[in-house]
């Protein structure tokens, strides 16, 4: 019997069987990466701003240089058979100037940002992956987000951190060792001196980006069929809260894939796994209940009980479901086309992409 468990065990095992596996992790599991997967980490984002131990004195969103430096450079959330790991970049500028950190994205603006290219993402007809700014400023306010300027340059600090953040998923199946690497944004574009003065702390004067490319993994997650559809007008009452953010977009998820005489059990372990920050349970505890009131609110017919072992999951259909998040309201700016967006970029006398975005390759 051993020698024919071994022997099983160096069979190789088909990509798409390794695919399939692992989006097969129930919801009772101490991280559910089903959903990790189909939101690309979407609630793996640190809640906080995260800082090493002897920095955590430290609490603004923006910091100068020096301070932003002591910020850590990896997160990560991990289970009995997965982890998710957010590592930030560092790199040189032409001309040699050096960002150290350009530090990981968090709280609930970089939530909301992960939202808003998955709508514009569907949004796009023709399979091209440059998305163009233009339709943020509407957007944001739909979801309640006042459009002023400590709102925006929180947005377009977060929206940079997410530009240069990599995120890594393993999972443990079956005696094998499956890994996913991947970036939100493969390619953006930023005017001259932005990257330098986001580094010296100057978000006042940092633009957003003229265009910005999704990664291809991230495109076809977000234009497949395993989208989560989240109702715009529900996202208002809970705009300011990472972490009601996360358990309201988990309950869109999870609660419709319910049969109806069916209960799940998630368990305070696992809620912590999922929604934490590390904290210890009963802390935990005390931001959960607040932030679940306000997620339930926002999902009016979610059947959800919370006791003492954890949190008990029924059958719901999210309110509003006719009003998806993917119909997000048209920009009441005039968009810019893909030929004047492409001309911004690069000069007119190198443009020859009739009206494609440029590919950036190296």
């Amino acid at each position: 019997m051993k020698s024919t468990e071994a022997t099983e065990q160096k069979q190789p095992v088909p990509a798409n069987q390794l695919e399939l596996s692992f989006n097969d992790v129930q919801p009772g599991e101490e991280l559910d990466v089903s959903f990790m997967h189909r939101s690309f980490g979407l609630s793996g984002l640190p809640l906080r701003q995260p800082f090493a131990k002897d920095t955590s004195r430290h609490t603004g969103t923006t910091l100068p240089a020096k301070d932003r430096r002591a910020e850590l450079t990896k997160f990560h959330r991990t289970g009995a058979s997965c982890a998710l790991t957010i590592n930030s970049m560092g790199f040189t500028l032409p001309g040699g100037y050096e960002i150290n950190n350009i530090g990981l994205p968090f709280g609930a603006k970089a939530r909301l940002l992960v939202l808003w290219l998955t709508t514009q993402a569907r949004q796009q007809s023709d399979n091209n992956r440059w998305l163009e700014i233009g339709s943020i400023k509407s957007w944001l306010t739909t979801v309640g987000v006042p459009y002023h300027s400590e709102n925006i340059s929180a947005v377009k600090e977060q929206l940079v951190r997410l530009s240069f953040a990599r995120f890594t998923m393993m999972l443990n199946r079956n005696n094998l060792m499956y890994f996913n690497n991947d970036q939100l944004i493969e390619s953006s574009v930023f005017e001259e001196q932005d990257l330098m003065r986001y580094d010296q702390g100057d978000l006042v004067n940092v633009r957003l980006p003229v265009g910005i490319k999704l990664g291809e993994n991230a495109y076809n997650r977000f234009t497949g069929q395993e989208v989560i559809y989240v109702p715009t007008q529900a996202l208002s009452e809970i705009s300011n809260s990472a972490m009601a953010i996360d358990i309201f977009l988990y309950l869109c998820y999870r609660l419709p894939t319910l049969s109806p005489s069916e209960e799940i059990l998630v368990s305070w372990k696992s809620l912590i796994a999922q929604f934490g920050n590390g904290e210890a349970k009963s802390k935990f505890q005390q931001t959960f209940l607040t932030s679940i009131e306000r997620a339930l609110k926002a999902y009016e017919r979610a059947n959800v009980e919370i006791n003492a072992e954890g949190l008990l999951l029924r059958y719901s259909d999210p309110a509003g479901r006719r009003k998806m998040f993917v119909l997000s309201p048209a920009s009441t700016e005039k968009p810019m086309t893909r030929k004047r967006l492409a001309n911004r970029i690069i000069p007119q006398t190198e443009n020859k992409s009739n009206g494609e975005l440029p590919q950036l390759e190296f």
